[in-house]
């Protein structure tokens, strides 16, 4: 009870504090620990007045400028805590120090989620001769269930990684990847970053060796190695709790020579990964460099293996164990990815698909559908 007091009253000092600090500092525009830009003053005029645009937008600045800022939200969060509340800005405070993105039923777009998964089926309707391999990874509310506080009830990935693969499974050239079985065999492993929303090189490489076990295809063996002990990720930077461990970031060690080209051709790089990311707050972006609308890679395998890989950032760090097995990989993010699908893929002789997204993100994706498309 004490504690608490004590708490409080720091935060409310804070407040004061922030009020005159309002006087004395300069407006931030980027904020290293939130790891986005922050509002500034917005332009004032009648018209913003009275559509509320103005009273919006001061809010935002006066939210975000609010000297001593990231203290006060790491404040905040050891308070709620403290507490009890089991969630905050989005970000569940789980078990064993894990973070996870919150997601409740209501929140869940079952209509987008079906019109994404009739998108899947248009394009493997139109590829009849190529193996199209759907993926849909669960994120670490729906694998770590033991993780999650106590009471929380987060929406029922089980029921719909089920859901689709009961639709897919109509479809003869598709292969639904379902992850959550071999997850479940690793649960005692850092299969999700504690502090971020991806899922670990380890994690991805579970995935992998069903893709594999489907497709049949030998895995490779797992050889990664850390290249970075320092990593705060997206849902740190939502909470900023105070006196967390960071994650490590681990990566596979890729064999043989390639040669990646993003966003057709311009630029060309010999590896997968890109080492000025680990300097970065989001050192995700380690893997392919961040998200490009299109990548190219191309081993010095001559097997006549041409695969297109349609993704969101959960297929990053998923590639590099791909690149033993392919003549060639060519990555498509669709929300930045604008040409004809159709001509891109016969230009490049593309002869097998993996459509990977974690399942999070399937329901909210609004690009997923430029798939019904010729």
């Amino acid at each position: 009870m004490k504690k608490n007091i004590i708490m409080l009253g720091v935060f409310f000092l804070l407040i004061f504090a922030g009020l005159f600090g309002y006087m004395l500092c300069s407006d931030v525009k980027f904020s290293e620990d939130e790891n986005r830009y922050l509002a500034g003053q917005p332009n004032f005029s009648a018209e913003a007045l009275f559509s509320g645009d103005y009273t919006d937008g001061m809010n935002k600045y006066a939210t975000d400028q609010f000297p001593l800022r990231s203290l006060a939200i790491t404040i905040k969060t050891q308070v709620q805590k403290l507490m009890g509340v089991k969630d905050s800005n989005g970000v569940y405070f789980g078990k064993n120090g894990q973070l996870m993105l919150k997601k409740s039923p209501s929140e869940f777009k079952e209509k987008k989620f079906q019109n994404n998964l009739a998108a899947i089926e248009a394009f493997a309707g139109r590829n009849k001769d190529m193996t199209v391999s759907v993926l849909l990874a669960p994120t670490a509310a729906g694998i770590y269930e033991s993780r999650l506080p106590s009471y929380a009830v987060d929406y029922n990935q089980k029921e719909l990684l089920l859901k689709a693969e009961a639709r897919l499974e109509n479809l003869k050239n598709v292969k639904f990847i379902n992850t959550e079985p071999i997850f479940n065999m690793h649960l005692r492993e850092n299969l999700y970053y504690s502090t971020d929303h991806h899922w670990t090189t380890k994690g991805a490489y579970y995935a992998y060796q069903e893709f594999c076990k489907e497709n049949g295809i030998q895995p490779v063996d797992y050889n990664a190695q850390p290249v970075s002990n320092g990593f705060y990720g997206t849902l740190y930077s939502k909470v900023l709790p105070w006196n967390m461990e960071p994650d490590t970031v681990e990566a596979q060690e890729v064999k043989g020579n390639i040669t990646v080209s993003h966003q057709m051709g311009k630029t060309v790089t010999d590896t997968v990964y890109d080492k000025s990311k680990l300097k970065i707050k989001d050192k995700y972006q380690y893997f392919l460099g961040g998200n490009d609308g299109e990548v190219t890679i191309k081993t010095d395998n001559k097997n006549g293996k041409h695969l297109l890989v349609i993704k969101d950032s959960y297929a990053n760090c998923f590639l590099p164990f791909l690149t033993e097995q392919y003549e060639s990989i060519h990555v498509v993010d669709l929300r930045y990815f604008n040409d004809n699908l159709t001509m891109y893929m016969k230009g490049n002789d593309i002869n097998e698909a993996l459509v990977l997204y974690n399942l999070n993100n399937f329901d909210e994706d609004t690009s997923v559908i430029k798939l019904m498309m010729p």
